[in-house]
């Protein structure tokens, strides 16, 4: 049996920023937004309808990731990124990451489930349980 040591259960704890970082861009279609041209975080808050402060954290983190480039107080989606993440590229991933974002947030229910505790989940099909149902089957198979 592998031994884990601390590091390793620090890095698996906090593995989850990384992931979280990247569903809330292809939630708010970041990648699709600044795929085109470089756009400052002004300019992506008042086209995705969020606060400035928020939307700079974010895309700062994505762009620390190598998600996203940063220059001069712009922000831009690299080609080989907008080819995997851009709802407008041929081959994009973005339905597959969407539904990520669908999963996650049925994960976060797991200790409650464990306890035997009711769930959030609601019946009927809302607007947003039709997105994750698109995102699903536009979902490449892989």
């Amino acid at each position: 049996m592998k031994s884990i040591g601390q590091a390793e259960i620090l890095s698996l704890a906090r593995n989850f920023m990384e992931c979280r970082i990247l569903l809330s861009g292809a939630e708010l279609d970041l990648f699709t937004l600044l795929a085109p041209k470089p756009l400052s975080a002004q300019e992506v808050a008042d086209r995705t309808r969020v606060t400035l402060r928020g939307i700079t954290i974010l895309l700062d983190a994505l762009s620390a990731l190598g998600l996203l480039t940063k220059q001069e107080g712009t922000y831009q989606c690299s080609p080989s990124i907008s080819s995997l993440l851009s709802a407008d590229a041929p081959g994009t991933i973005l339905p597959w990451v969407l539904h990520m974002a669908s999963v996650w947030k049925r994960w976060t229910e797991l200790t409650g489930m464990v306890q035997g505790l009711p769930t959030e989940r609601k019946t009927g099909a809302s607007e947003r349980d039709l997105r994750d149902l698109k995102s699903f089957l536009l979902a490449p198979c892989t």
